[in-house]
């Protein structure tokens, strides 16, 4: 198996991060340190867009929360971005002013241009060693290398990912897709479980959960998932319409949305119970 670049094994500290941050930022709104709160707060909205799968709204609001900081004039960047995950509203923002930071945001939202998982990794190498942008980076590369039947490669980078942030809903649904192709439904169903938990909206886990749950002969509780993914699906249409703007000025004609949703529907009921597959998150 091939092994993922040597910033992939650098000594993060997870047990510092994640819901420790989460109690900072409490603790810091509780003693009135609202400029405490703002830095944890900022990091925290950043960490749930990337594992959402939205870096440009992560750049955003980075861009935003920069702009906003007021900082003594003529204060220079960090000398020294630290590579392990920050456990204090000082270190966040160390972190977060690291000016290679903006950069690294962009390279997640631009993957999709690399044709091999060894030029994607190239291309993230700054990514791969933030702390804020290197559990999105390992997910982008396990997805990569399962899409190229590199299946070692493939969980090797989710478990690195899951690694850097626990919380990574989407890295625990890939690594469900990986279980369930080899066959062991029960590891896939475990870890789409507690998908669920951290994000009970993930649309993805929803449906994997109905195949798997089906293929274990639980056939009443896929139904159910496949009916709160079919639910998912109709509510986060509603939130599309931006497509459909483009359509309509760039003089495309406009194809009702009920056509849409229920082709998209009939589709997506025919390849759930007919093909049995998972798809990445």
């Amino acid at each position: 198996m091939t092994s993922l670049s040597s910033s992939a094994d650098l000594a993060l500290t997870p047990t510092l991060g994640g819901d420790l941050l989460e109690q900072a930022l409490l603790q810091a709104r509780a003693d009135g340190d609202m400029e405490g709160a703002a830095v944890l707060d900022t990091w925290l909205e950043l960490r749930n867009l990337l594992r959402s799968k939205r870096p440009e709204q992560a750049l955003t609001a980075l861009e935003g929360w920069l702009t906003d900081l007021e900082l003594p004039e003529g204060a220079p960047p960090p000398a020294a971005v630290p590579q392990y995950l920050p456990h204090t509203a000082a270190g966040v923002q160390a972190v977060l002013r690291d000016p290679q930071l903006p950069a690294h945001l962009r390279a997640l939202g631009t993957l999709k241009r690399w044709q091999t998982p060894a030029e994607a990794e190239a291309a993230l190498t700054g990514a791969l060693a933030h702390p804020l942008t290197r559990a999105e980076a390992l997910n982008l590369l396990g997805v990569l290398a399962a899409e190229t039947g590199d299946a070692g490669r493939a969980a090797q980078a989710f478990a690195q990912a899951l690694a850097a942030d626990p919380g990574h809903y989407r890295a625990l649904t890939n690594r469900a897709g990986l279980a369930a192709e080899r066959g062991d439904d029960a590891s896939a169903e475990a870890d789409l479980r507690r998908a669920l938990e951290l994000n009970p909206d993930h649309h993805a886990a929803h449906q994997n959960l109905a195949v798997v749950l089906r293929r274990q002969g639980k056939r009443g509780e896929a139904v159910r998932a496949l009916r709160r993914a079919q639910r998912l699906d109709y509510r986060q249409s509603g939130k599309r319409s931006s497509d459909q703007a483009r359509r309509e000025l760039a003089g495309l004609p406009r194809i009702p949305r009920a056509a849409w949703l229920a082709l998209g529907l009939l589709l997506f009921f025919g390849w759930l119970w007919f093909s049995g597959g998972v798809q990445p998150a």
